[in-house]
């Protein structure tokens, strides 16, 4: 297998894994406090721990890591980029630990995983795989895992393979999955450890210990090199504004990152308008500030960039959505009923007018198939849809509707394309960077299990430093809970922080971007080639995390 070795590891990877020691220490970086505390230990009590795990070398060969094991792994929600190094770095580890070990994959996610539909991942995967985008080897589902039903269905097809530990490739949902599991397991006495491992595009699956979630490095390299184009298309054409959604449900972390890495005209932050109770109005109409200023000066192009949640963040959609949503619960055999998108749009509507008559008037005047969108119903996670929703189309259309007020020889110039960027991201190969942090992630998952750790993520710190300075340890599912998350603590995502140094950085230079077409154009990522071309950082984990 070592002539397949083609990721960079830590340092401390470099020793023999069997005489990796753990060492337990309790967490000094999050520091709960004492309710907070009090709310999860509630929640979980038989799993609950605040010790971080750290790797440490030593003489002789770890009696634990001598075991043999049987590994189940599972692929949860969209893919990302660098999962299947994941399940490399796994494979690679078991069998350094003990050659009899096996890793079996759950097929199609959870829905694999309560079906007992599995496959054992053998070395000619681990060839063909390596390096790759993608979930492609084993599929992957959004499952919830929350009924006793469910989670015996778990417990006898792992006990059924044999298998000693359970390895969940998530978010936060996924992880809060692997939390409640680790709980059922430990109070029921099942013997099979529960490993987290952070993957979300999005980059919201974070803390202090958790410094990037992996796949948000390729994903916006990948966007960034799609957004750089269409700038230079548009200073080139010099007559189209380019109205381009990204991905980012919750948060704005991929938007952000991809207006450094382009210096785009606009940029919408999703925190920024939540957190000051912008409408969408209020976001329209500062868009069309900046493309009637650049009209002045004879530049009728441009780009702007926002996140999918742009309808939850603003707060008369968000309040339509929930509007919608009420109606339809309230009304939900009835409502079931209908066949076509007409009948259920119209039954909405006069449904709206009692009960808000901002929300009826707002969606009275949405595009036919716009109205249709905002009633696809919640995602297995009780999620709004975001990204099924065509936000570039509706900005386009309200765009049109104020210049027609405000500029109407503005709007004879205006001539929009739109773009939703996000599926393009989450399978392409991964950078450099990506397969080195997943593979890591993978060993690092191998040699918790081994150790016999649960309950935990495994995580790798220093990642803006080269990577035979990487960290890699582990810690506990809990310490990511947030307790003001709903009606029990969940991992919640992470949403940027306006007083954060990135944000900061962002509106220090964005007036700069409206005003002039200074773009940026970055290359495609690259795999191969020198190492200041290859191994790059984003700007986010640079400014959240630097050196030290």
């Amino acid at each position: 297998m070592e002539k397949l070795f083609t990721v960079d590891l830590p340092a401390i990877f470099k020793h023999e894994l069997g005489k990796l020691a753990v060492e337990r220490k309790p967490d000094s970086l999050i520091n709960l406090s004492a309710e907070d505390e009090a709310k999860i230990q509630k929640f979980l009590p038989a799993s609950f721990t605040k010790d971080v795990a750290s790797f440490v070398p030593k003489q002789e060969v770890q009696q634990s890591a001598k075991k043999k094991l049987v590994v189940a792994i599972v692929f949860s929600g969209g893919p990302a980029p660098g999962g299947h190094n994941v399940a490399c770095g796994l494979f690679y580890a078991l069998k350094k630990l003990n050659s009899e070990s096996k890793l079996i994959g759950c097929i199609e996610g959870f829905t694999g995983l309560l079906n007992g539909n599995f496959k054992e991942i053998t070395e000619e995967d681990y060839e063909h795989f390596l390096n790759t985008g993608g979930f492609d080897m084993l599929g992957s589902a959004r499952v919830k895992i929350t009924t006793d039903e469910q989670i015996t269905k778990c417990v006898d097809n792992l006990t059924k393979h044999q298998v000693n530990a359970l390895v969940t490739i998530g978010g936060d949902d996924s992880n809060t999955n692997a939390a409640i599991l680790t709980e059922k397991f430990v109070t029921k006495k099942v013997p099979i450890q529960v490993i987290g491992i952070p993957k979300t595009v999005d980059g919201d699956l974070k803390n202090k210990y958790i410094e990037q979630s992996f796949g948000f490095d390729t994903a916006t390299s990948i966007y960034s090199y799609q957004i750089g184009n269409i700038c230079r298309d548009a200073k080139s054409s010099m007559k189209y504004w380019h109205i381009i959604k990204l991905m980012g449900r919750d948060t704005g972390h991929i938007c952000l990152e991809c207006a450094f890495k382009t210096h785009p005209n606009i940029a919408i932050i999703g925190e920024e308008v939540k957190d000051k109770k912008r409408s969408m109005k209020t976001v329209v109409h500062h868009i069309c500030d900046g493309i009637i200023s650049r009209s002045e000066k004879g530049e009728n192009f441009g780009v702007v960039l926002f996140s999918e949640g742009i309808v939850e963040n603003c707060t008369e959609m968000y309040q339509l959505l929930k509007d919608i949503d009420a109606i339809k619960q309230e009304n939900k055999e009835v409502y079931d009923q209908f066949q076509f998108d007409r009948e259920r749009s119209e039954f909405i509507l006069a449904r709206l007018r009692p009960k808000s008559k901002e929300s009826e008037e707002l969606y009275s005047e949405f595009p036919t198939s716009i109205k249709y969108q905002f009633l696809i119903d919640k995602d297995a996670h009780g999620h709004f849809q975001c990204a099924r929703i065509d936000s570039e189309h509706l900005v386009i259309h309200l765009i049109r509707k104020e210049l027609k007020q405000r500029n109407p020889d503005v709007l004879n110039k205006f001539n929009p394309i739109h773009h939703f960027f996000g599926y393009e991201g989450r399978c392409g190969w991964p950078t450099k960077f990506d397969d080195n942090y997943t593979y890591s992630l993978g060993i690092t998952g191998a040699l918790l299990i081994a150790h016999g750790f649960t309950g935990y993520l495994a995580s790798v710190q220093r990642l803006v430093e080269d990577t035979e300075k990487w960290m890699p340890g582990g810690v506990p599912l809990c310490l990511l809970m947030n307790p003001a998350s709903g009606k029990d603590p969940r991992i919640k995502a992470i949403r940027i922080d306006l007083k954060s140094p990135q944000f900061r950085e962002y509106h220090e230079i964005r007036d700069s971007w409206k005003s002039h077409s200074n773009y940026l154009y970055p290359l495609a990522p690259h795999q191969f080639g020198p190492k200041e071309l290859i191994d790059k950082r984003t700007r986010t984990l640079q400014l959240e995390h630097p050196p030290k």
